[in-house]
């Protein structure tokens, strides 16, 4: 995990567009709500509309309420740390947030697995069935065969039975 600073709103703008180029998963971004260039409601309402799944932190002593509300509306801010803080009060909130964001991205991952996993067994099932399908029909086809043999072996045995036994009239003499 690496994290890089910018001081003005437009340069972090502009490193987040470079590392999402690159291919860079941005799982944080920390702005101050007044920042030269590019404002941080701003800036985190720019990088949630192109990256909703990165988590955004805005710290401020000079936001007053409406802004806040705003900026918690439109860029989905994950928390709102008013100055002054404490350093140890960053670091953890920064911490639940690196951690809240792997654990999603885990489940997405485990989410993805299973829709896969689901996917191949339905297309073995679907396998299985139609193996039933094809084997019901080969139990009544040959179910069908083995009664047409054995018609033809009672018909056969009739004929035998009917050629075996004498007949009165044809043994009688004159």
């Amino acid at each position: 995990m690496h994290h890089r600073n910018r001081r003005r709103g437009d340069e972090a703008l502009e490193l987040f567009d470079d590392l999402r180029r690159d291919k860079y998963e941005v799982a944080l971004v920390l702005a101050d709500y007044i920042m030269p260039g590019l404002k941080g409601d701003e800036l985190l309402k720019r990088i949630h509309a192109c990256s909703p799944k990165t988590l955004n932190i805005m710290v401020s002593g000079q936001a007053d309420l409406e802004a806040v509300s705003k900026t918690i509306r439109d860029a989905k801010l994950y928390r709102y740390i008013s100055k002054p803080w404490k350093p140890e009060d960053l670091n953890m909130v920064v911490l639940e947030a690196i951690q809240s964001y792997l654990k999603d991205r885990k489940l997405e991952l485990q989410a993805v697995q299973l829709q896969n996993a689901h996917r191949e067994l339905t297309q073995l099932y679907q396998k299985v069935e139609q193996l039933n399908i094809n084997l019901e029909h080969q139990v009544q086809e040959r179910t069908s065969q083995l009664q047409q043999k054995m018609q033809e072996l009672q018909t056969l045995s009739q004929l035998k039975e009917d050629f075996c036994t004498p007949s009165p009239t044809i043994c009688e003499r004159p």
